[in-house]
């Protein structure tokens, strides 16, 4: 199903559209009946291509107004827990993935687009599958190149607050659980929705990171269900519910650094009421990490686990010149 959604600044237009395939061909187009400042149209597309990481099929949706002209990839699939397991399109999906900071040796947090590209190009070399945006939404040419190469993008708030915990108080009360907080927690996320959701590469919401557990992640949870129903939340620091291995707010139960043996267990688990996630694993700054075989023979043997995503991509590293002194005497 093929949803737009427009609203105009003013209702002296009417929206025109068309949805092209990827060899450029008209797939359907049409218009608004008349002129309104909030338009919403609905299609039910028979057999599209759908979209995976495996298979970016992208088509071109053109969207007009006088003579103002908006063009988006956009692509088709379907997110959903089927017998709380994680699937897309009907399938299960195995997460094979890494989280990502952005930055350049030399130029810091201003990474230039060519090396962005190069980034995504030699994940797909080395069968990565997919990107945690860690801890905060990227650049907005980084889901353009995941839309096309193919890759599943867990896309996180920028929220992470762990240094509240040598106060001596609980750590949430501070921020995450402290009703003050609630507007900006809620602009975070709405933010992070409004400008990301047209990406078809992204497959689910993260709440932040490593910022205890409040009221205000539920306020957020409710705010971006309100946006979009059609992904997947995530949160690791959700409260547990009563069963121990589930989360009270968000759709999957997720975890860091988990001993293999304790990764066994929760696949190894009679009942679950979500499926199992390890948003990081296998620290991989420094010194290279170990028993990768090992944890991904048991996230493919075990329907509950989801797979993983290692920390991280790369090292933060300053790439500092050269100076050369000549003394005179």
């Amino acid at each position: 199903m093929l949803s737009i959604e427009t609203t105009l600044s003013k209702a002296d237009e009417r929206v025109h559209f068309k949805m092209l395939d990827a060899e450029g061909g008209t797939v359907f187009s049409g218009s608004s009946q008349q002129a309104e400042r909030k338009f919403k149209f609905e299609k039910r597309i028979s057999r599209p291509h759908k979209w995976t990481a495996e298979t970016p099929y992208l088509y071109t949706l053109v969207i007009s107004v006088g003579d103002v002209w908006v063009t988006q990839k956009v692509g088709f699939r379907r997110v959903e827990l089927i017998d709380k397991i994680f699937c897309v399109n009907g399938s299960p999906v195995k997460f094979r993935g890494v989280n990502r900071h952005e930055h350049h040796p030399q130029f810091g947090r201003a990474v230039p687009y060519n090396f962005l590209k190069r980034d995504l190009i030699l994940m797909k070399q080395h069968n990565i599958n997919a990107i945690r945006t860690s801890h905060y939404p990227n650049d907005t040419r980084l889901y353009d190149l995941a839309d096309e190469f193919g890759l599943w993008i867990i896309d996180e708030a920028d929220l992470e607050c762990h240094g509240f915990d040598p106060t001596g108080v609980n750590p949430a009360s501070w921020a995450s659980d402290n009703p003050e907080w609630k507007d900006a927690y809620v602009d975070r996320a709405h933010q992070m929705v409004m400008r990301d959701k047209n990406h078809a590469c992204i497959i689910m919401w993260s709440l932040g990171n490593e910022a205890f557990y409040g009221r205000n992640h539920q306020a957020m949870a409710d705010e971006i269900r309100k946006i979009d129903s059609t992904r997947l939340l995530h949160y690791e620091g959700d409260k547990e519910g009563p069963e121990g291995h589930e989360a009270q707010t968000v759709d999957v139960f997720s975890r860091m650094y988990n001993h293999i043996d304790e990764l066994k267990g929760f696949g190894e688990a009679k009942e679950w009421a979500q499926p199992f996630l390890m948003c990081e694993y296998a620290h991989a700054m420094g010194n290279g990490p170990g028993a990768l075989t090992d944890y991904l023979e048991i996230i493919y043997k075990y329907p509950r686990l989801m797979g993983g995503f290692v920390w991280e991509w790369a090292n933060h590293v300053s790439q500092r010149p050269t100076t050369a002194f000549i003394i005179v005497y």
